[in-house]
């Protein structure tokens, strides 16, 4: 029976796909798109199989969580509507960014887990019928970026389909039944609407209140994120509004940033960002004792302590894990990704497709909002795989300009002058 309801809600869900309009006007033919959503929902199988018998991820727990909840919502539907906004810690509803013993905190799952249980409505708690709910979302995460990303690169078709699709870690960690798959169309979403008021100029109703949604989405999963979008937003609205250049527009807004947060840090303890940041690692290493933990500098609350431990941060989040560093054996492929990241980009630093030119905003938008968030996730976390998980959503935003930059012709001559000498 769940075999078959599975097939009928797969068969219907990818009919759905090629019928909704924001994924027709993606200029996708309906047999790629088809093919693309196939991938995703592959490889929320495959994760889920995979966390099921060899993980000891949490996407399954959540999943029974989330039937709980269902079974509240038959049984006791008060209880069910209400405890979403109890809180059952002394200090209430405060304490918004921190990491233990917070309403707010709680709140990220829990949204989640509620969802999970609506759709516990026509899956019956089926983990793999989930996730086929979850991954139609998170595909239009997918479809966000690569409407933005043609817009950008029209010529460059491959390129920016493996960018916004089908990069190994992205589409893999982003299609299990968690908060991750929602925050990617949440991203994706955000980016979209404030690019097409930005090609416009100007921000319709439509446009406003799926960037208000897509914004508060973001708040309350992974706060964080809302956070470091706004100051990226700030500086792409300059850079098309003034005649500034992009870059200096960029340059500008984060050096008045990090000034403006160094001095509220002295000014009052309310707003000493890096305070917060400082607590939400010693959390992770109070925690955090899986097999792909690595050693991390504990980081000392002011700016100073951030400079301070900024290159390990980079290191760990752009670099890591080193193909020869950990024995575990998922993370040999992570390990392999990250290095044809890197020979990709040197290969556009050597083959660039255009001499360098003005920079599109968004270009920019994507690579200080991911250096960001990047340094957040290397100060704060000093597990492995969940470095690996928590940037693959950020992904395209480095590796789609890099693929859309290269020279593949002259690649690919030189190839085969290598390949005829050798014969």
């Amino acid at each position: 029976m769940n075999i078959a309801l599975l097939v009928i809600y797969l068969v219907v869900l990818t009919w759905l796909m090629t019928r909704v309009p924001f994924a027709r006007k993606s200029g996708l033919p309906p047999n790629v798109l088809i093919v693309l959503f196939l991938f995703k929902i592959l490889a929320g199988f495959i994760i889920g199989w995979v966390s099921f018998n060899f993980s000891d991820s949490d996407y399954w727990q959540w999943n029974m969580y989330g039937w709980q909840e269902y079974q509240l919502l038959i049984h006791k539907p008060y209880v069910y509507f209400t405890n979403l906004f109890h809180s059952p810690y002394p200090q209430g509803y405060n304490g918004f960014l921190d990491s233990v013993q917070s309403f707010w905190n709680d709140l990220k799952s829990n949204l989640v887990i509620k969802l999970i249980s609506i759709f516990n409505i026509f899956s019956r708690g089926n983990y793999y019928i989930n996730s086929l709910f979850f991954n139609f979302i998170g595909f239009f995460g997918h479809l966000a970026l690569y409407r933005i990303f043609i817009s950008i690169y029209p010529r460059r078709y491959t390129a920016v389909i493996i960018g916004s699709f089908l990069l190994p870690s992205l589409l893999y960690f982003s299609s299990a039944v968690h908060k991750d798959c929602i925050l990617l169309t949440a991203t994706g979403m955000a980016c979209f609407c404030f690019f097409q008021a930005m090609q416009t100029g100007r921000f319709t109703g439509k446009r406003l209140f799926y960037l208000a949604i897509s914004l508060l989405t973001l708040l309350l999963l992974r706060s964080f994120v809302f956070i470091a979008m706004l100051p990226a937003f700030l500086a792409w609205y300059l850079s098309v509004k003034t005649r500034f250049h992009p870059v200096a527009c960029f340059a500008t807004v984060y050096l008045a940033g990090g000034i403006l947060l160094a001095s509220l840090s002295y000014l009052s303890p309310s707003f000493n960002l890096t305070a917060t940041i400082a607590e939400k690692q010693g959390f992770f290493l109070l925690v955090n004792d899986a097999h792909t933990a690595i050693p991390i500098t504990p980081l000392q609350p002011g700016l100073s302590g951030l400079l301070r431990n900024t290159p390990e941060a980079l290191d760990h989040t752009l670099f890591r894990p080193y193909i020869y560093e950990h024995p575990i054996i998922f993370m040999i492929p992570v390990a392999a990704e990250v290095l044809v990241y890197q020979l990709l980009f040197l290969i556009m630093l050597f083959f660039p497709l255009h001499r360098p030119g003005r920079v599109h905003p968004f270009i920019l938008f994507g690579l200080f909002f991911t250096l960001l968030i990047l340094l957040n996730i290397g100060y704060i976390v000093n597990n492995l795989g969940a470095i690996v998980r928590y940037r693959s959503i950020y992904l395209p935003f480095l590796i789609t300009p890099v693929l859309a930059c290269i020279d593949w012709k002259r690649v690919k001559a030189i190839l085969s002058i290598n390949k005829n000498n050798n014969i």
